[in-house]
């Protein structure tokens, strides 16, 4: 498949500097005399796309203003449409549907929304059948088929009734649309996260590009459940080159990373770097042994997000600052409880807050803008926290962005990376199941959580039900491993 008579595909593994040399390429065009304004560099995540423009400007000194092409996809549609934040349903908006014909608003069926929406969102953004999404992804928690069906034409109708598109809609629209590309360069990062409908708006930004670079790596694809195509380094036609030496990753977890991928592995091998580095098997109850405020970066990783909840609550208890890794899922529970709380102190610093803020806020306790508008502190006026919760914000109040601590699902953590990682082995039946089958994607996704440490990596063994098969890939005590602590 040729995109561009121009096209440039970079490979780059864990560690190997893929963003580093996107910046350092897109530098050389900026002091080559190019404008800035004519570079486009659109990833999958925002984080990506933030992390990137931080680095292009600390590079060049340009004022961010110049580098208007460095967005998500969706961002770039939404640009070039000229649409308006109102046009896009939001959370609420999906929210607003439930699964019971008579709307009824309980837990279940907001979470089963949640289910609904992403395989509605799987069946439009690949094309499967509807029916065949349900038949493959529905878990026994989702309630029936029928329930299924009557919820996407329910969302359907309710997009309607609101005059609002999606951001699945927002992507065919500008397919539809065939906007010429404003821009002279184009850069593609994390490609192998990108669904088949994504690409089709991509490949016509890439058309009317007078040069474009493709990024990523197929073995860190692990957005399939999404639409991702892994496969696209398989088809686009251009030169390609591969990154081969790893700065951030150690002999030992790259052991065990690639042990993990096996045969599966489908990119040129790459090198680790010159360090052993640390593979240790702890269990659950030895998480408290572990010197987590060694003043060094410590990432804890889970496979879903209901067991970094639970990470969480322990962190909590033990009154350990920390903070949340920036994914696409946002800030976690914690990081949406610090917000509260700045949000309702800049109530009562200017004595004003926008409509969303204060319905927010109206849930953390019984009269909140009564409290807001007579200055009472946060923890006077969300009396419906808990004593603990309360204790723990208190304590740490002012410390938040300094922790060296950061928690997550595997997913979010791709593209980072610290010293220490810990990834915590619990995880869902679902979860469970693949693993036993080998499950690539479920084995991508793993791999990504391990090849995130820049040198100790703690695996921590299940306590539950299911938990990760450490035993298929090490041997205890011996083998790759540095043994148990």
């Amino acid at each position: 498949m040729k995109l561009n008579d121009n096209t440039e595909i970079i490979i780059g593994p864990p560690g190997t500097g893929k963003t580093a040399t996107l910046i350092a390429m897109a530098k050389e065009l900026v002091e080559s005399g190019v404008d800035p304004s004519q570079i486009g560099y659109i990833s999958f995540t925002r984080q990506a796309v933030r992390e990137a423009s931080q680095r292009i400007i600390a590079a060049t000194g340009h004022d961010s203003e110049k580098f208007i092409g460095f967005k998500t996809l969706h961002s770039m549609a939404f640009w070039l449409l000229g649409k308006k934040h109102g046009d896009i349903t939001n959370s609420y908006d999906v929210e607003d549907i439930s699964f019971l014909p008579k709307h009824v608003k309980n837990p279940i069926a907001k979470e089963r929304t949640k289910v609904y929406a992403q395989l509605y969102g799987y069946h439009v953004v690949t094309g499967c059948p509807i029916t065949e999404v349900w038949g493959r992804y529905a878990g026994r928690e989702s309630g029936t088929e029928e329930d299924f069906f009557e919820w996407v034409v329910l969302y359907q109708e309710h997009k309607k009734r609101l005059n609002k598109i999606d951001f699945h809609d927002l992507i065919k629209e500008f397919v539809d649309h065939g906007i010429r590309f404003p821009f002279q360069y184009l850069f593609i990062d994390e490609a192998q996260d990108f669904s088949p409908d994504q690409w089709a708006a991509a490949a016509i930004l890439a058309r009317n590009a007078g040069r474009l670079i493709i990024a990523g790596d197929s073995d860190q694809a692990v957005y399939g459940w999404a639409g991702s195509n892994a496969s696209i380094f398989d088809v686009v036609e251009g030169h390609r080159r591969v990154l081969d030496q790893s700065f951030r990753l150690p002999k030992r977890p790259y052991i065990l990373a690639h042990r993990i991928l096996g045969a599966m592995a489908r990119e040129t091998l790459y090198k680790p770097t010159d360090k052993d580095g640390q593979v240790r098997h702890i269990f659950e109850s030895e998480l408290s042994e572990l010197p987590l405020e060694n003043g060094e970066k410590w990432f804890i990783l889970c496979r879903n997000n209901y067991h970094v909840k639970k990470i969480e609550h322990y962190l909590i208890a033990r009154r350990v600052r920390f903070s949340h890794i920036q994914g696409s899922r946002g800030d976690g529970f914690v990081g949406k409880l610090i917000s509260r709380i700045k949000w309702y102190n800049e109530w009562v610093a200017t004595g004003t807050a926008t409509p969303r803020r204060k319905r927010l806020l109206s849930n953390e306790g019984s009269n909140v803008e009564a409290s807001a508008t007579s200055g009472r502190k946060w923890y006077e006026a969300f009396d419906g926290w808990p004593v603990d919760r309360v204790s723990y914000f208190r304590e740490l109040e002012g410390q938040w962005d300094s922790a060296n601590i950061f928690i997550g699902t595997f997913h979010a953590s791709k593209g980072a990376e610290s010293p220490n990682v810990v990834v915590y082995g619990d995880c869902t039946r679902r979860i469970s199941e693949a693993y036993n089958n080998n499950s690539v994607e479920e084995l991508r996704a793993l791999y990504v959580a391990l090849t995130r440490t820049s040198n100790r990596l703690y695996l921590v063994q299940s306590t539950g039900r299911y938990g990760i098969p450490w035993h298929h890939f090490t041997k205890l005590p011996e083998d790759l491993t540095n043994g148990i602590l």
